[in-house]
């Protein structure tokens, strides 16, 4: 009886702590959301990182800095900007942890960089519009992970890799390639909507012929081709 009571003491304090945890990071998301709508006038619904207490979503518009396909692209991309940085201070990042990217006159991208570096597949705060008028943010941003520093490998090295797992020297000489280093999530991660990925495979990303070979910067392997 004494030992049943012991684990029922300590399940209960366990499991308080964790509610008590989950409602003080509620009450933070809800007051940094209502500093967020005073700020920018964001009328919509926010989701948030629960890991990390960032923002994961939007869905609405911004009555001062609209985005929409009855403006012109340069105002589009002028107010996708002052969007973007007033996203930044929620994002547990700074501006010059992003770099812009334009995909389309409808879609824009921040992605974030890694020890200078690019990222894929997560590190981005990603623009669309809708057909409504209103437009949809997916924030993804990288806090903490573990990732090589920099590459075993030389360019060199990787296109000798390359062209013994991938493609002859014959076929795609390295002239023809374009190479350069960034960070992909590992293939054995298991992708997760409520969960960001904490390591990163530095890679010799080689661009040829619209194809995408991905050779992991430390053990030479085609760890991807897209």
């Amino acid at each position: 009886m004494c030992r049943t009571s012991i684990f029922q003491i300590l399940f209960i304090l366990i499991f308080s702590i964790f509610i008590s945890n989950l409602l003080a990071d509620q009450a933070n998301q809800q007051k940094m959301e209502a500093q967020f709508r005073d700020e920018t006038g964001f009328e919509g619904t926010i989701k948030w990182w629960n890991s990390d207490d960032t923002m994961k979503e939007l869905e609405g518009y911004f009555p001062d800095m609209p985005i929409s396909m009855d403006l012109e692209w340069d105002d589009n991309a002028a107010n996708a900007n002052e969007i973007f940085l007033s996203l930044v201070p929620y994002s547990g990042l700074k501006k010059e942890d992003f770099f812009p990217i334009v995909n389309g006159a409808d879609f824009y991208n921040f992605n974030q960089k890694l020890n200078g570096r690019k990222m894929s597949n997560y590190g981005a705060i990603e623009f669309c519009m809708m057909g409504d008028g209103n437009i949809f943010i997916s924030a993804s941003t990288i806090l903490k992970v573990n990732a090589p520093l920099n590459p075993k490998l030389t360019v060199d090295e990787a296109y000798t890799k390359f062209t013994q797992v991938a493609v002859p020297a014959d076929i795609i000489p390295q002239s023809d390639m374009k190479c350069e280093l960034t960070y992909i999530v590992p293939s054995t991660y298991v992708d997760n909507p409520d969960m960001k990925p904490t390591e990163y495979l530095l890679t010799w990303l080689m661009m040829a012929y619209d194809k995408w070979y991905y050779i992991d910067a430390i053990t030479g392997k085609l760890v991807k081709k897209n």
